[in-house]
């Protein structure tokens, strides 16, 4: 079963899966860090007039370092000398592996040759989209690109929002774009190639 809480506060609701049931997310919309309940408190938080895509998807956030005290050596003369020694070679072993966990564990996106063509095509179906007055504006923010979206995108169905935002995604051959409405400038929603897709508010 899908884990699903409500963020305390913006009051959007967020879903990751099963494996994440217990641990805590950071709320893409405001940033509040966020426990999923566990799996015996986990209860359907769906209201008869919302549906699955309006969830907000999660961000996984790293877990506190835990510091551990380590007892004093009672020794003297050589045997401390070779009993810090040990334990300093320890801890800098042991720093290294977690460095290594870490380094594995994070996931990574190869970037690969982007293909002329396909890119002129991208290019030609934005300037369509801002065009016909579906975008109002695709602006680059540091390295993720910014979409403005216009009340004639947001009446168009989830496939076909998806498959815009994603072709500026895949333009930008960014990892995540950012979804603002034209009208208030406010930040609206997101599409993530690692994180399920297009999450946006209606």
């Amino acid at each position: 079963m899908a884990a699903k809480v409500v963020c305390h506060g913006c009051n959007k609701r967020i879903k990751a899966g099963d494996d994440w049931l217990g641990k805590v997310a950071k709320c893409p919309n405001c940033g509040t860090h966020v426990k999923f309940p566990d799996l015996v408190q986990q209860s359907p938080i769906v209201d008869a007039g919302n549906s699955p895509e309006q969830f907000q998807q999660w961000q996984p956030i790293a877990e506190p370092a835990v510091t551990r005290t380590v007892p004093p050596v009672k020794a003297s003369g050589l045997r401390t000398g070779v009993a810090i020694g040990c334990l300093s070679c320890f801890v800098l072993v042991g720093g290294c592996f977690v460095i290594a966990v870490m380094n594995t564990s994070a996931p990574q996106r190869t970037h690969v040759a982007l293909d002329p063509a396909q890119q002129e095509k991208r290019k030609e179906l934005i300037d369509k989209l801002t065009a016909s007055g579906i975008f109002y504006k695709v602006v680059t923010v540091g390295n993720t690109p910014h979409v403005w979206v216009t009340p004639l995108f947001m009446a168009l169905n989830f496939d076909d929002k998806q498959n815009f935002i994603s072709v500026v995604c895949a333009y930008y051959d960014s990892d995540m774009v950012t979804i603002k409405n034209s009208r208030t400038g406010e930040r609206i929603g997101s599409f993530s190639r690692e994180y399920g897709g297009l999450s946006i508010s209606e």
